[in-house]
């Protein structure tokens, strides 16, 4: 009987002990676990603040650009005269000292007056929103998708002549042109960076055999 008494008195002390442990690891486990999800969110959250500033400097770089383009004399002066001569000159000149990948001078019907030959598709009318923005008076900046493998920042600013708005500035770039971005955020935050559009990468630093995993 006895026998019997202190084996159940041990079976109910390693139960108890195991009980106890279980319980321990088990707070453990979700202290820990709860602990690190908090650790990435922070990381994460951090991560994207850090890659929202900088796609926000570009932004704010492009849009000064169409503002200050906009306010050139000899850009008021092309555009009020009709000048496609001028204008085609003065938009090669600035694309050629890497500013922008393109720029396009339109009248107040979004007729294109000059460009600087980097995007045919623009030639003629152009189609963009932000045009149409500025043609209302309102500095504009947007992402536009174009030819389903690239995603084109793009900035817009009205022309005024006498107070009154007589065409519009559009400047703009691939973002995903040379890697330039992916690879700037890649080194501020020592991590791999993809751009998408859609489910097809277009710009990356995941690099395989040598080569950008992109498609």
């Amino acid at each position: 009987m006895r026998v019997k008494l202190s084996v159940k008195l041990i079976l109910l002390v390693v139960f108890a002990v195991m009980i106890s442990a279980i319980s321990s690891m088990t707070v453990s486990y979700f202290s820990v676990r709860e602990g690190f999800n908090r650790l990435f969110s922070e990381f994460l959250s951090t991560n994207m603040l850090v890659a929202q500033g900088k796609i926000d400097q570009y932004v704010d770089s492009y849009k000064s650009l169409a503002v200050a383009q906009s306010s050139r004399p000899n850009v008021i002066n092309g555009i009020g005269n009709l000048d496609h001569d001028l204008l085609n000159h003065l938009s090669k000149d600035l694309v050629k000292t890497g500013q922008t990948d393109f720029i396009y001078f339109v009248d107040m019907n979004g007729v294109v007056l000059g460009n600087s030959g980097a995007n045919t598709q623009r030639d003629g009318r152009v189609d963009s929103s932000c045009i149409s923005k500025a043609l209302s008076g309102n500095v504009c900046t947007d992402f536009v998708a174009e030819n389903g493998n690239m995603i084109v920042l793009q900035a817009a600013s009205p022309v005024f002549k006498d107070s009154k708005i007589i065409g519009a500035t559009l400047v703009g770039m691939d973002i995903s042109k040379g890697n330039a971005l992916v690879d700037s955020i890649k080194k501020m935050l020592n991590t791999e960076v993809t751009i998408f559009l859609g489910n097809q990468r277009i710009s990356s630093t995941i690099m395989e055999s040598g080569h950008r995993v992109v498609g």
